[in-house]
């Protein structure tokens, strides 16, 4: 789901729903909401916080997004379903969480690559195609401003193997038949030439 930036925070547990609160709008302990109806007349700020209030215009996307969610995640279980049982048999990728017993909410489709794939040289021949692909997520550990505050240099070999590989296939709730066959056939031709 989407509200083009910024979230929302849904917790049954009232200290950490404070501390959200609190951490929302700058550590201040009143809103000028508040203070313009007459709840408080100043504010304290009690703690580092951000700027983290979402916006009218995106709360009002938000609304009608929640009323959408049920049938776009059943829209995006299909699709996910049609990748699997198409792709299922091509040697050079595997399909991660096939036996996930979890509900997913198909946020996005990865595929992992076999090691002697060049995943770049993938991505190319799929943009030939006109398919975009994308790599979901480069490890955190990696960045430079995490590394900055690592204490030394962490190594995760499963993590780091598999990050080299993953790709993420187009998937979202408006995508069409034709289009995930499109994606099929182009991932099946991509196979063909480097069986």
């Amino acid at each position: 789901m989407s509200t083009a930036e910024g979230g929302m925070i849904t917790t049954n547990n009232e200290t950490l729903a404070n501390r959200v609160r609190l951490l929302r709008s700058h550590g201040m302990t009143s809103l000028t909401w508040d203070r313009d109806q007459g709840h408080s007349f100043s504010y304290d700020v009690v703690e580092l916080g951000w700027n983290y209030r979402m916006d009218e215009l995106r709360s009002a996307i938000g609304i009608v997004q929640l009323k959408k969610l049920a049938e776009n995640n059943r829209r995006r279980s299909e699709a996910a379903a049609f990748y699997r049982d198409r792709l299922a048999d091509i040697e050079k990728i595997s399909i991660p969480f096939l036996s996930a017993e979890a509900t997913s909410s198909h946020h996005i489709f990865p595929i992992v690559l076999a090691r002697e794939v060049n995943r770049q040289e993938f991505m190319l021949f799929m943009r030939e195609k006109g398919i975009q692909t994308s790599i979901h997520y480069p490890l955190i550990h990696k960045f430079t401003e995490y590394q900055k505050n690592l204490p030394r240099y962490v190594h995760l070999p499963v993590t780091e193997d598999i990050e080299t590989r993953v790709i993420t296939l187009p998937l979202y709730p408006s995508i069409r038949q034709h289009q995930l066959t499109q994606v099929v056939e182009a991932i099946q031709a991509w196979a063909n030439t480097v069986a």
